[in-house]
């Protein structure tokens, strides 16, 4: 995997990872007081039709959640969580323009609405627009400073951009953050998707810097996290690979023979 292979790559593993979760690291659902979804179906109201929404988006049924969170909408119009979710909704249907209105709907109720902004800027980012995306991801940055997703995914935005060193900035943030909720045990929980995605993406930026020992330890962590992760298994295999090369081709210099110039 050449240098810039690395980038149509990421390109091709957000799409189907956004199939695949309906959230990326990074497609962020927080609904009102990050509740839980209603296990049934609670009576007609905003609020109930809104946690309706995300029990049926967690089971699957993506045209259901939107139905629900439609229903929420008209008759609360102004309940931006519902916005952002069916915005959610509509990006795992491949539906991005339509999810943009949505996200655009949230922020101009909420101001700094974290997630929408993130959001969003996963939307621009599958439509190519890295400009867009790299705003939106600094704005939700800029509204919750502790937003491990938000800097994972500028980082991906920047890895596109072919801007490695800071990709790499941001998934050392990133890590960081995801690795703070653990930071009282004993080793990290070996469960959370997001930190094996952005040890993946740091090694791919590592591995673009031509770091090949920081890819494959980077690597190794994701392996770690999930061992079955054929993304990683197959990554740290190349980086293996290109190591020996550049070892091979530094022996290989060092036999060179310098004959003496007459």
């Amino acid at each position: 995997m050449t240098v810039s292979e690395t980038h149509g790559v990421l390109v091709r593993r957000l799409l189907l990872e956004v199939t695949k979760w309906g959230t990326l690291a990074c497609l962020v659902t927080l609904g009102l007081a990050q509740q839980l979804p209603s296990q049934e179906r609670p009576a007609s109201s905003a609020r109930g039709e809104y946690r309706w929404g995300l029990t049926l988006q967690s089971r699957g049924d993506i045209d259901g959640a939107v139905s629900a969170y439609t229903a929420a909408i008209h008759m609360e119009p102004r309940l931006a969580v519902a916005y952002n979710d069916r915005g959610n909704a509509l990006l795992t249907k491949g539906d991005i323009e339509k999810a943009i209105t949505d996200f655009d709907r949230a922020i101009q109720i909420r101001r700094r609405f974290a997630q929408a902004y993130n959001n969003r800027g996963m939307a621009r980012l599958l439509k190519d627009d890295l400009a867009g995306a790299m705003l939106d991801f600094s704005k939700a940055i800029n509204s919750k400073s502790d937003f491990a997703e938000a800097y994972a995914n500028r980082g991906n935005t920047r890895l596109h951009s072919r801007d490695a060193r800071g990709a790499l900035r941001d998934f050392d943030k990133a890590i960081g953050l995801f690795e703070r909720p653990y930071a009282d045990a004993q080793k990290i929980v070996m469960q959370d998707p997001r930190l094996a995605k952005a040890f993946i993406n740091r090694g791919v930026a590592r591995y673009s810097l031509e770091d090949f020992d920081g890819a494959i330890a980077d690597f190794d962590r994701a392996i770690g996290i999930d061992p079955r992760s054929e993304e990683a298994l197959r990554d740290r295999s190349l980086a293996r690979q290109r190591k020996r090369g550049t070892e091979d081709k530094i022996t290989r210099l060092q036999n060179v023979t310098v004959l003496p110039v007459p």
